[in-house]
C-alpha cells in the first residue's frame, strides 16, 4: 500500500468516515493541517471551543428524563458541535455496546451512558470496559443487577467476551461460568432521586475461579483484565472500528498494526483510532465511495452541510424511519450495516428527507439556502450548482448533467421563457431546494 496523497478529496473522506459530513470550511480547515494534523485535531477534541453548542442546548432547558428530550439532545449534539470525532465516536461505542431504553426505562441512563463513551471512547479499553461494567444502563440491560452469589447471571460475562471484546469461539462455557462468578455482587443501589453503581461485597462470590487460563480470587476487575491482555482482543476492536468507519472486510496487515499500536501504547484506543486514520487503506478503500452512509451520518450530515439551526425535534423520527432508533438497539448484537442500511422505505424516507430540508423556515429547523449562496456571492445557475455540489461533497458529475442541473435551476415549469435566477425570490428559493433534493438523493450521496 502506498503513501497517501493528501488533498482536498482525502480531507473531505477524512471529515465524512472519522467525524460527520460537514460544510466546505470544515473540509478546507482540515486540509489545511496535513494529514496527521488533521487525524491530530479530530482526536484531540478537547481543547476545540464547543461552548455555541452547549449554550444552544442550555438555552433549550431539554428534559433528560425523558426519551424525547435526550433524542433531541444528542441530535442537537450531532449537527452543532464543534467536535464531530467526539459525536461520531460515541455513536460507534452505542452501536458496540448495543443497550436499548426499552429494557432500561429509564432515560437519563441512557443519556449518561453515551457520556461515558465521550468521556473513555478514546482511552484505554481496560477504562472502557471497566466503565461499561459498571454502568447503570448496561447493568439492567444484560442483567448484571440479578448476578448472586448463589444464583449467577451469565448474560453480561457472555456478551462481555462475544460482543465486546473477543469475539466468537475464542472463550469456552467455563470461561462464561467463571467470569458470571467475578461479576457477582456487581448491582444498583437507589440513592434519592437516582441509582449508582455499588459493589455488594456480601453477594460477591470471593471463590477460586479459573478464567482463560489464569486461576485467582478474581472479582470483574480481573476479569476486564486478562481480558484485554489477550491477544485476540485488540485485533476484535479493530475489525469493528473498520466495519464502521470504512465499511467491508478488513486487511489483515491494517489489522497487525492496529493490534501492535494498541500493545505498543499500553492498550490505548486512541492510538488504534490514529492508526487507522492514518492508514493508507482507509483512505484507499474510500475512493470508490463504498462505505454506504448511515442514518446518523446521512441526516445529521446533510443538516450540517445545509448549514441548519435546529432543536432536534423534528429530527429522530426521520433517523428512526431509516432504521436507527437511537438509544434502543434491536438487540445486544446491535444494528446491521452498509447495506442493510438500504431497503425501499429507508430510501424513500432519504428522499423524504432531502425534499424539505431546503425549504425549512421553523423554530424547529431552520436552513437558509438563499443567504448561504448569497454570503458566498453565488449570482448566476452554474455557480449556485458549483456551490452545492462542493456544500454536499459530491464529484464532478460531467458536463452533461452539470448543465442540466443549471437548466433546471431556471426553467419555467410552465413551459414558458426561462426564470431569473435571484436567490431572495420565492421561485428560485423553491428550485435551490429542488436541487438539494436531487444532489441528496443521487446514489453518490448515499456513500461515504
Amino acid at each position: 500500500m502506498g503513501e497517501i496523497t493528501w488533498n482536498r478529496d482525502v480531507a473531505a473522506l477524512l471529515l465524512r468516515r472519522a467525524g460527520l459530513p460537514g460544510p466546505p470550511e470544515e473540509v478546507d480547515a482540515l486540509l489545511s493541517r496535513g494529514l496527521e494534523g488533521a487525524v491530530d485535531f479530530l482526536l484531540d477534541f478537547d481543547s476545540v471551543d464547543n461552548s455555541p453548542m452547549e449554550a444552544r442546548l442550555e438555552q433549550l432547558e431539554l428534559d433528560l428524563d425523558s426519551r424525547q428530550g435526550i433524542l433531541e439532545d444528542w441530535i442537537v449534539r450531532f449537527v452543532h458541535t464543534a467536535r464531530p470525532f467526539e459525536e461520531r465516536m460515541a455513536l460507534f461505542w452505542h452501536m458496540h455496546f448495543a443497550t436499548g431504553l426499552g429494557k432500561v426505562k429509564a432515560p437519563i441512563l441512557m443519556h449518561r451512558q453515551i457520556q461515558t463513551f465521550r468521556s473513555h471512547g478514546r482511552g484505554r479499553l481496560d477504562d472502557l470496559l471497566l466503565a461499561v461494567s459498571r454502568d447503570p444502563a448496561m447493568l439492567v440491560w444484560l442483567d448484571n443487577i440479578h448476578n448472586h452469589r448463589d444464583a449467577p447471571n451469565e448474560n453480561y460475562a457472555r456478551e462481555l467476551m462475544e460482543l465486546f471484546s473477543m469475539g466468537l469461539n475464542t472463550y469456552s462455557q467455563e470461561d462464561v461460568v467463571e467470569a458470571a462468578r467475578a461479576f457477582t455482587g456487581w448491582t444498583l443501589r437507589r440513592v434519592p432521586g437516582d441509582v449508582e453503581f455499588v459493589f455488594r461485597a456480601d453477594d460477591h462470590d470471593f471463590g477460586t475461579k479459573t478464567f482463560l487460563g489464569e486461576t485467582g480470587t478474581f472479582n470483574g476487575d480481573e476479569i476486564i483484565r486478562i481480558i484485554c491482555l489477550q491477544e485476540v482482543t485488540p485485533r476484535f476492536i479493530a475489525s469493528r472500528m473498520w466495519s464502521h468507519f470504512a465499511g467491508g472486510e478488513p486487511p489483515g496487515s491494517l489489522l497487525d498494526r492496529l493490534a501492535a499500536a494498541y500493545w505498543d501504547s499500553g492498550h490505548s484506543l486512541h492510538a488504534m483510532f490514529r492508526a487507522l486514520f492514518t492508514a493508507p487503506e482507509f483512505h484507499e478503500n474510500g475512493r470508490e465511495r463504498a462505505r454506504v452512509k448511515g442514518p446518523v451520518e446521512f441526516t445529521c450530515g446533510l443538516l450540517r452541510q445545509l448549514g441548519a439551526v435546529t432543536d432536534g425535534s423534528r429530527i429522530a423520527p426521520a433517523i428512526a424511519g431509516q432504521g436507527m432508533l437511537l438509544y434502543d438497539a434491536p438487540d445486544p448484537h446491535g444494528w446491521d450495516e452498509g447495506l442493510a442500511w438500504v431497503t425501499t422505505s429507508s430510501l424513500l424516507l432519504r428522499s423524504q428527507v432531502a425534499s424539505v430540508l431546503g425549504l425549512a423556515r421553523t423554530p424547529a429547523l431552520w436552513i437558509d439556502l438563499p443567504g448561504i449562496l448569497a454570503a458566498e456571492g453565488v449570482s448566476s445557475p452554474a455557480g449556485a450548482v458549483e456551490h452545492l455540489l462542493l456544500r454536499l461533497d459530491l464529484p464532478d458529475p460531467g458536463a452533461e448533467r452539470r448543465s442540466r442541473l443549471e437548466s433546471y435551476l431556471v426553467a419555467d415549469p410552465g413551459g414558458g421563457a426561462d426564470l431569473p435566477f435571484d436567490p431572495s425570490s420565492d421561485e428560485t428559493a423553491v428550485k435551490l431546494a429542488g436541487l438539494v433534493h436531487v444532489l441528496a438523493t443521487d446514489p453518490t450521496y448515499q456513500v461515504a
